[in-house]
């Protein structure tokens, strides 16, 4: 039953407020599902989650999951990018202050682009582990909450 399901998994899990809780934390909220890996309090903050739905069934129960990006991560970077977008259109215009030199603007420039390279790099790197993290939830699952396949 769903209810089973639920209160095995927010047995073994972790808390998602408590920085402290390493491994696996989250759990099931209603018929709501967040897990995640967490390794460290320090660690990159928009790594994939595990969520979705925990469905009840004649034969038990269904878990509905998706891995991904939590969503404030997705609004975080079109807000990002979009601000950016804006920015380009100084250089694009040449609407720059009045006696600004040249030099000036190429370092503008090379700030925007690092602006523009620097989150996706990061998030390359606070990812990198994502597989394995995930295998590690999988596991979870199987262990607490009885999953076949």
């Amino acid at each position: 039953p769903a209810q089973e399901i639920a209160r095995l998994v927010n047995n073994e899990a972790g808390s998602l407020l408590w920085p402290f809780s390493f491994g696996i934390v989250g759990g099931v909220w209603g018929r709501a599902v967040r897990l995640r890996y967490r390794s460290s309090p320090f660690e990159y903050n928009a790594k994939p989650v595990l969520a979705g739905r925990l469905h009840p069934d004649a034969e038990g129960s269904r878990l509905h999951l998706r891995y991904r990006a939590p969503l404030w991560a997705y609004a975080f970077f079109a807000v990002w990018y979009c601000l950016l977008g804006l920015m380009m259109l100084i250089p694009l215009t040449g609407q720059w202050a009045p006696g600004i030199s040249e030099s000036d603007k190429l370092v503008g420039i090379g700030i925007w682009l690092l602006l523009l390279i620097a989150p996706l790099g990061l998030h390359h790197i606070g990812t990198r582990q994502s597989d394995e993290e995930l295998e590690i939830l999988m596991d979870f699952l199987e262990a607490n909450a009885r999953v076949e396949n």
